[in-house]
């Protein structure tokens, strides 16, 4: 059963509760408009093993924590020094603000239209093979390019790239210094006879795991790409990441594995300095290799190594600048690092994705040599080229013969300039790099939208989805979970049109298992959702009830035997209005709501207490004010929440809590996007 109604609050409700009894909510007109405000924030311990309240002005922390200040320390370690912002992994993160350049595909400016799916042409793989695509937000038509996914109207992919350039076949130690065993990566023109071919197999490369840029500082660009289209086409085959800096400032960043896997190299190499390589295999077919180049590892460890291990015969050559430069009086920290500076990992080393596993440098011949005059001095004296060299390997045996290839993790096998590395760019190849994490937010809605095929592909469906409007450009934020296969998303949709989706997706036999609501810029309610194969065929589903409205299906549901599983307030002109899912869940739950952000922490403490813990939260932005809401159940686990918090201290918690194992469950963007509430489970 279903209705696509709209509701909004209620307060304190238990059902089924042994021992406790069950109630209906409050009378609505006990709703008290002035109770407060929920948007400064606040903390709650309590449940669990550890009963601390959590060391910090914001949020609620419930569960199990055995020492708080533990986790304070923690949190403020974590990446203090850098201008970190992972909110949106673009090829040149120093313009994060992708709607700016996009206007014509904001989702506010373009009529809703669905998504048509285009299989690959002559391949049969269908990129959207683990999930029913849907989405209102952007326009999408069929195409005639052998691509992956279909492109947006009026949009032209990149020009066709040059498919066999004869960069870049390297042969490579597997190991450590000074072992004697080697691989070797294949360049396309050394694998494939012909451009028709090649082409073709990487047209089936696509991402099974997510792959990461490899570096989070904001500071860093894409310098040099794939290959040069200038008069002589110069091939590179590989990227150049560099740091804006300034004189006196190190040129140096943090270098990060894009992905979970193991060290298989670690060595000196007498053209690209100290090496790393990286093993990516954790499922599906293809496996992965990443590789960084003219890394650091130590100033005295490398220029021993420069001195001793650089053949110099040639005269005028980068080797012989390079032997020069090693030898300058005086060899500056900016140029050289520290012998803090060193590799912490090593052969044999399992690493997990954006980890820190090097610093950049400019090792070898390759990284400084370029850079330097011929008595050895850099000729850019504050960067002294310093820069990662970076290299992406794919090997699949229906593709490559089992040989390891090299690849454009971007998809486009073109020069930089060309602008196709830029996010919402068109190319005739899949994207290997993520456009956003898993866990994100802030994220352009058009962008989100644009790239749900790609965690949809490795098996992941949205679990839980917000969207704002902070002034022109709508943003999401969220997280993609391995399980359901099959889903659709339909977001930033007018009442009406969501219905719409809603009437037909029922009939489809999926059902809504999270809705949001944002205000546009005109405070015209915008509807957001998740929908899943309904397995249990005996539901109800709200949208825009008013709270008297609620009350009475609340009362009605509840004394049927179903419980409430997901709840969210929002004001429409000056009627408050609630949207909210009941299903027959056994097991009784707590409704809490129209609450203070004092109110709030205590009731969710003394909850706790008894074990009891959220299992949803709602930042109530009504016509009279803002208020708390939350669903208390006997979860079993233990369960962070916290409220108030900024985009910053939003990540920082996210970092920590996801490196400690937990699991995020409910994100709400709210306050025109400037705050954050969430709910972490373990």
């Amino acid at each position: 059963m279903s209705f696509d109604r709209t509701f909004l609050g209620v307060w304190l409700v238990a059902i089924g509760l042994a021992g406790l009894g069950a109630s209906c909510a409050s009378d609505p007109a006990g709703f008290d408009h002035d109770a407060g405000t929920a948007g400064e924030g606040g903390h709650a311990g309590g449940g669990g093993t550890g009963g601390e309240p959590a060391p910090t002005d914001r949020g609620v922390f419930v569960g199990s924590l055995d020492n708080a200040g533990e986790l304070r320390d923690a949190f403020d370690e974590i990446d203090p020094i850098e201008a970190v912002n992972p909110n949106i992994l673009a090829a040149s993160p120093g313009s994060l603000s992708v709607a700016s350049d996009f206007d014509d595909l904001r989702p506010d400016r373009v009529a809703p239209l669905d998504l048509t799916i285009s299989p690959t042409v002559g391949s049969g793989r269908f990129p959207w093979n683990s999930f029913m695509g849907g989405q209102a937000s952007l326009g999408f038509v069929q195409t005639d390019y052998s691509s992956n996914w279909p492109f947006p109207d009026g949009r032209q992919p990149c020009v066709d790239p040059v498919e066999r350039i004869d960069c870049c076949t390297y042969t490579l130690t597997e190991g450590a210094d000074g072992s004697s065993d080697q691989v070797t990566y294949y360049s396309t023109q050394d694998m494939y006879a012909d451009d028709n071919s090649a082409a073709l197999a990487k047209r089936e490369i696509y991402a099974q795991v997510p792959l990461y840029l490899p570096y989070t500082n904001g500071d860093v660009k894409l310098s040099h790409a794939w290959i040069y289209n200038g008069a002589d086409r110069r091939p590179h085959g590989s990227f150049d990441y560099s740091k804006t800096t300034e004189s006196g400032q190190d040129p140096s960043f943090r270098v990060r594995s894009i992905a979970s896997g193991r060290v298989v190299a670690k060595y000196w190499d007498e053209w690209h300095g100290n090496v790393l390589v990286i093993e990516h295999n954790d499922i599906g077919d293809i496996e992965y290799r990443s590789f960084y180049f003219h890394l650091r590892n130590g100033k005295t460890n490398d220029i021993s190594m420069a001195k001793t291990r650089t053949n110099a015969d040639d005269p005028g050559s980068s080797r012989e600048k390079y032997k020069k430069f090693a030898n300058l009086d005086n060899p500056s920290d900016l140029w050289w690092g520290t012998n803090s500076h060193a590799i912490p990992v090593n052969v044999g080393d399992q690493v997990w994705a954006q980890r820190q596993i090097a610093w950049s440098g400019n090792t070898g011949p390759g990284g400084a040599g370029a850079g330097l005059n011929n008595d050895g001095m850099p000729n850019n004296t504050t960067t002294a080229n310093n820069h990662l060299h970076f290299m992406v390997a794919v090997r699949d045996p229906t593709l490559t013969g089992g040989e390891w290839l090299y690849v454009d993790f971007y998809g486009v096998y073109e020069q930089q300039s060309s602008g196709c590395y830029d996010l919402l760019d068109n190319t005739l190849y899949d994207r290997l790099v993520a456009p956003f994490y898993p866990f994100f937010h802030g994220v352009d809605l058009g962008v989100f939208n644009y790239y749900l095929y790609y965690y949809g592909q490795m098996g992941r469906s949205p679990s839980t989805l917000t969207v704002q409007q902070p002034g022109n450009g709508a943003i999401a934020a969220g997280a993609f979970k391995t399980g359901t296969t099959s889903w659709y998303v339909y977001d930033y949709l007018t009442a009406n049109d969501f219905e719409d989706k809603w009437t037909t997706l029922i009939g489809d036999d999926f059902r809504l298992v999270d809705r949001t609501v944002t205000l546009d810029t005109q405070n015209v309610p915008r509807h957001n959702g998740i929908f899943r194969p309904d397995t249990i065929n005996d539901w109800f589903s709200f949208g825009r009830l008013t709270t008297n409205e609620y009350v009475d299906q609340f009362d009605m549901l509840t004394e049927d035997g179903y419980d409430l599983v997901d709840f969210f307030g929002y004001h429409e002109g000056n009627t408050d209005r609630i949207a909210a899912i009941f299903v027959p869940t056994p097991g009784g739950f707590f409704h809490e709501g129209l609450l203070s952000s004092n109110d709030f922490k205590t009731t969710t403490n003394n909850y706790a207490e008894d074990g009891w813990l959220p299992v949803d939260v709602n930042v109530m932005e009504m016509a009279g004010g803002t208020y708390l809401s939350a669903i208390y159940r006997q979860t079993g686990d233990g369960r962070m929440v916290h409220w108030g918090m900024s985009a910053a201290e939003y990540q920082q918690w996210m970092d920590f809590y996801r490196s400690d194992g937990w699991d995020l469950e409910v994100v709400q963007n709210y306050a025109d996007g400037d705050r954050y509430a969430a709910i972490w489970s373990k």
